[in-house]
């Protein structure tokens, strides 16, 4: 059960993304890694810390954002979702790795990220493939950005 995921508030000058994979744009690096990690736990495969946000020129870390609710077989998810960006030309690198699950549930096409040169716009992120046995995950955390204003609405849809 996902509910409410990455919820987005964008500032008009440091383009802060708050509450759900919080993004703390720095002045000057706007470095994001490490971000939306998925832990497993032993009996309910229960994912948290995830979306945790480690900004390495000053420091500011958020961590425990976005639980997601374990399904009813476990399905682990593994380094899911992470973001590198430059601070020059905010690349994108290694995003949406999934691991495959052994009954092949594949979660595919998960936060995908397109920055542009001028726009930096972030569109179809963390869209969740639904399970062939009905956990549908779809739609979640897609993100809007204006080329003019910067601004990341919210969609969080379900």
């Amino acid at each position: 059960m996902l509910q409410t995921i990455n919820r987005l508030a964008s500032l008009s000058t440091c383009y802060m993304l708050q509450t759900i994979n919080r993004l703390v744009s720095l002045s000057t690096g706007y470095m994001l890694q490490t971000i939306n990690r998925l832990v497993s736990l032993s009996t309910c495969y229960i994912l948290q810390t995830i979306n945790r946000l480690v900004s390495l020129s000053t420091g500011y870390m958020l961590q425990t954002i976005n639980r997601l609710a374990s399904l009813s077989t476990g399905y682990m998810l593994q380094t899911i979702n992470r973001l590198v960006i430059l601070p020059t030309g905010y690349m994108r690198q290694t995003i949406n790795r999934l691991v495959s699950l052994p009954t092949s549930y594949m979660l595919q096409t998960i936060n995908r990220l397109v920055s542009l040169s001028t726009g930096y716009m972030l569109q179809t992120i963390n869209r969740l493939v639904s399970l062939p046995t009905g956990y549908m995950l779809q739609t979640i955390n897609r993100l809007v950005s204006l080329s003019t204003d910067y601004i990341l609405q919210t969609i969080n849809r379900k």
